[in-house]
């Protein structure tokens, strides 16, 4: 696989992009762009999204409708599955020798994403423990 890394300067913007060669066809390459700052929003709607469906499904587990509540916690890992996987390509992206300058929107993705995980992780326990406690009554 063909893969290289270039500087696109735009007026005072600085965009980072990757092309990669992901197969070869009779005119040439097929190339797919990625974007830093789409994967940096990419990981903050995800994070969103999985923090949504996690706090739902807390909703659903306090009214005693625990099936509802896992297919809210499905929902939520498929979205934190996601933002990990863009995570991950951003940090291949760097990994590969492209540097990419540290903004304060990457800080929040980062911190967008962690907290979500935690949150995510807690509320699960939570819901656990709601389900013990039903199973008792």
């Amino acid at each position: 696989m063909f893969q290289k890394s270039l500087t696109v300067k735009d007026k005072d913007d600085i965009l980072l992009l990757e092309i990669k060669a992901l197969s070869k066809s009779k005119g040439g390459f097929v190339m797919e762009v990625i974007v830093a700052d789409q994967i940096i929003m990419g990981l903050i709607l995800n994070a969103g999204d999985a923090k949504q469906h996690i706090y739902q499904a807390l909703s659903y587990a306090k009214e005693g409708d625990f099936t509802s509540s896992e297919d809210e916690i499905a929902k939520a890992d498929a979205a934190l599955l996601e933002a990990h996987n863009l995570q991950t390509q951003f940090l291949a992206q760097e990994a590969g020798g492209t540097k990419t300058e540290i903004t304060a929107l990457f800080v929040h993705s980062q911190d967008h994403l962690m907290t979500s995980i935690t949150e995510i992780n807690l509320i699960k326990e939570m819901i656990d423990l709601r389900k013990e406690l039903s199973a008792k009554q």
